[in-house]
């Protein structure tokens, strides 16, 4: 028997993380490593995302780009991502992970449903830029047409 002095009325409990709903979501890049992959042949780019709300403020989500893959399908799947989001950043040059932290961008998330072998999980299918990110252009105004001279259309004559 050991001594446990815990007050759990100071501290928030865990809570169960579900997935999200399928949907774009303004988001964050709080880490950013090259790691090994599991065989350790060679790294993969780890992306953490922080959704900056309002829906789902501080959820996390996850993305492995294998942007360094011996297979060219699965490298160049993992490099069109990453130019993805490079785009939506506004910075076509990375030569650090660092560089990602802190940028800014939205996320389209996609709920995964478990199956026999994982758990319910969410994964990122998409990258744009936002409103507050220096590729984000704002939109071009757009004209009225020109009005049309005023002529009765042949079945109202």
């Amino acid at each position: 028997m050991g001594n446990l002095n815990f007050d759990a009325s100071n501290i928030e409990p865990s809570q169960s993380f579900e997935p999200i709903p399928d949907g774009w979501y303004a988001a964050s890049i709080i880490e950013a490593a090259m790691v090994p992959t599991r065989d350790g042949t060679t790294e993969l780019l780890k992306l953490t995302f922080e959704i900056d709300g309002p829906n789902y403020l501080g959820r996390r989500v996850w993305e492995r780009l294998n942007v360094n893959h011996p297979n060219e399908q699965p490298r160049q799947i993992a490099q069109r991502n990453l130019s993805s989001i490079c785009r939506a950043i506004g910075k076509l040059q990375v030569a650090d992970t660092d560089e990602l932290l802190g940028a800014k961008l939205l996320i389209k998330v996609r709920a995964v449903p478990a199956d026999g072998k994982f758990d319910a999980r969410n994964e990122i299918r998409g990258y744009k830029a936002g409103m507050d990110t220096p590729s984000a252009a704002p939109a071009p105004k757009m004209s009225a047409p020109a009005a049309a001279p005023a002529k009765a259309a042949p079945w109202r004559r």
